[in-house]
């Protein structure tokens, strides 16, 4: 019985559905029916995100990049705006895992938590 779960290709959406939690590069699957094979390559790395982000959300997680202990107030006046709009976007950025905090509010760091593009 074993086997039959393994020729009905359950498998598959598993290792895609692993994949995408993960944010590896979709794994490649080329099937080769004249040899009776298929080939799956898997890659094992993170794949750049940015589909969702805004320009100023970039900006800001390129200025926690370069400078990861900035203040708010810093980190506000470096991208260019208000205290509300930054503790808007850095809400939205740390509800969609893209930063965090380490250490203390008053003496921690920011962390990026997911690889983009520019």
């Amino acid at each position: 019985m074993i086997g039959y779960g393994e020729n009905l290709g359950s498998g598959f959406p598993l290792i895609l559905n692993a994949w995408n939690d993960k944010h590896w590069i979709k794994p490649e699957l080329l099937e080769q029916p004249e040899l009776l094979q298929v080939k799956l390559t898997l890659h094992i790395q993170n794949e750049p995100i940015n589909e969702h982000l805004s320009n100023r959300q970039i900006a800001i997680i390129m200025a926690i990049k370069e400078q990861p202990f900035f203040t708010r107030d810093d980190l506000a006046k470096e991208v260019g705006v208000s205290l509300a709009t930054l503790k808007r976007e850095i809400s939205i950025l740390r509800k969609n895992g893209y930063i965090g905090r380490g250490g203390s509010n008053k003496n921690g760091q920011w962390l990026l938590l997911k690889k983009i593009c520019k």
